[in-house]
């Protein structure tokens, strides 16, 4: 598994540094995709699964899926530093529970089951008092004719099957489901 946390703008891709609130020199998300694409075991490397824990990760996700990383984890729209890391502290718990004592592979399905015990991170993050919580989990909210349009979505794309969750809708209790 490899982990990215940053932020992404439009001068590429900043790695968060130990030291809180600083970030590396921007890298563009192809080189950062290339890089991962030939660790990837279908380039005779090990990485089965990539997290992208940044904002607007979708379309690096996507291509790295296309490559050949089985499983990817990626943001569509923007994410609260405190939602991503709720949600990947769940997602490596369930996956080590998963794995169980000592074992050294991934059983199948268990990053489906933890991407949705992720998700269920985010909905009770939501409705915790905080710093930041009790916000949107994630904000993306460009005004088109004067209506707000959200996009508040964690992916998985793997090859056992995409998993999307409107996490507005579900943490909000307003309906939505996984596609």
């Amino acid at each position: 598994i490899v982990h990215l946390a940053g932020h992404i703008d439009q001068e590429g891709f900043h790695f968060a540094k130990e030291e809180r609130g600083s970030a590396t020199e921007p890298i563009k998300p192809e080189v950062v995709t290339d890089l991962l694409v030939q660790a990837s075991a279908s380039h005779r490397g090990t990485v089965e699964c990539v997290v992208l824990n940044a904002c607007s990760t979708e379309d690096m996700g996507r291509r790295l899926r296309a490559e050949g990383v089985k499983h990817v984890v990626c943001w569509r729209g923007e994410v609260y530093d405190e939602a991503a890391m709720e949600f990947s502290k769940m997602f490596y718990q369930s996956l080590q529970f998963s794995a169980g004592a000592g074992c050294t592979s991934i059983p199948p399905g268990a990053y489906k089951a933890a991407f949705k015990q992720g998700c269920a991170a985010l909905r009770v993050w939501k409705k915790t008092p905080g710093p930041s919580r009790g916000k949107t989990v994630v904000e993306n909210v460009p005004v088109v004719q004067g209506l707000e349009v959200k996009a508040r979505v964690v992916l998985l794309l793997s090859e056992d099957g995409d998993e999307v969750l409107h996490c507005a809708d579900q943490a909000g209790g307003e309906g939505g489901d996984a596609a």
